[in-house]
Formats: structure tokens, C-alpha cells, sequence
């Protein structure tokens, strides 16, 4: 009740954390179950979306569901996925319903955090603050933090990815050196 009324979270949400919660879920189920909050039950699906929601559902990395569209629920889930990965719909009504899930999307994270942390369930409580950074900060957690800047180019940023290097090896690291690790010596004094 107490987490509830702190991140006004409805109380039917947390009977439905009650019921599906367990101290070691996959990022899938969690994603699932945050998409079964009784906050997201007002979004429709409506037939000019479901082309658009297909699209968006192939840029999704964390698998949606296997039954397709079947409302709500994996609506929310499509748009809380895209919300982190930054994209932005095209359709007006998906642009709207997407700023109502990523507002709500925080507040549910985050109550689903302190939950986590009064059972004493440490890995989920892990998987939840990692979940709330993303949402907040709208990048995926295994992605690069230069994502944020906006002024790093999206291949330089894919090329670092995909070398796995991290902010803390760069550090370290020349201007001339970055550039010879992505073959690109201007991007390298940029970076």
C-alpha cells in the first residue's frame, strides 16, 4: 500500500505484481508484467496502428510475445520498448500513447524496484534499477552512454558496441588510438 500511494501506482497494478512477481524473471516476463499494469488498460488498439505497431515490433530486442497484437497489453509493451530505444512513430495517436507509456513507465519501474528491495529479492531489484536507468535515460542498458549525446554518428556508435569497448577503456585510450579501433581518425578526436 505504502509503494503504492508513494508512486501512485494503482492498487489493482500491484495485486497484478502480487500474482505474477517472482525473485528470478526473465527481462521478457518482467517486461510482460510491467505491461499488465491496470494503467496501461485505456490504450486502444486501433486499426491504423497495427501496421505501424508490426514495424516498431521488429525493432523491439527483447522478444514481445508470440500470439501478435492482441491489445493493450502488447501495445504497452511495444511502445515501452520503443520509448527506450529512442525511436519515434510516425502516427499521431502512437506518438500520444507513447508519451502516456513512457510517463507511467518510470513510476511503475520504480515502485516495481522498491518491491523488489523489501522482499529481498536482490537479482530482480538488479534487473528493475537497470530497467528504471533505461527507461529514464531511454537507452538500452547494454548500449553505449554516448547514445545520449546525440552528436556521436549512429555508425561510430554501433562500431563501439559492437567492439564492446567501454567508456572506462576509452578513458584511457589517444584520440588517434579511438580512431584506428573504429577505422575513422576524425570520429576518433571527436570521441
Amino acid at each position: 500500500g505504502r509503494t503504492a500511494s508513494h508512486y501512485y501506482i494503482d492498487h489493482r497494478t500491484i495485486e497484478t505484481f502480487k500474482e505474477n512477481l517472482q525473485p528470478h524473471l526473465s527481462d521478457e516476463t518482467l517486461l510482460r508484467v510491467i505491461s499488465l499494469s491496470a494503467e496501461f488498460e485505456q490504450l486502444r488498439l486501433r486499426d491504423e496502428e497495427i501496421k505501424e505497431l508490426e514495424q516498431l515490433t521488429m525493432g523491439c530486442p527483447i522478444q514481445v510475445g508470440t500470439s501478435g497484437l492482441d491489445g493493450s497489453k502488447t501495445k504497452a509493451n511495444i511502445l515501452l520498448q520503443t520509448h527506450i530505444s529512442s525511436v519515434r512513430p510516425r502516427s499521431f495517436t502512437l506518438v500520444s500513447d507513447l508519451n502516456y507509456v513512457s510517463q507511467n513507465a518510470g513510476r511503475i519501474t520504480r515502485g516495481l524496484f522498491e518491491i523488489a528491495l523489501q522482499k529481498g529479492w536482490s537479482a530482480l531489484a538488479a534487473k528493475l534499477l537497470r530497467l528504471c536507468r533505461s527507461v529514464d535515460l531511454k537507452i538500452w542498458w547494454d548500449r553505449t552512454p554516448l547514445r545520449q549525446f546525440g552528436k556521436v554518428r549512429r555508425d561510430v556508435l554501433e562500431k563501439i558496441e559492437n567492439r564492446q569497448v567501454t567508456i572506462e577503456k576509452m578513458r584511457d585510450m589517444s584520440a588517434s588510438d579511438l580512431g584506428v579501433l573504429i577505422r575513422n581518425t576524425r570520429a576518433g578526436k571527436q570521441l
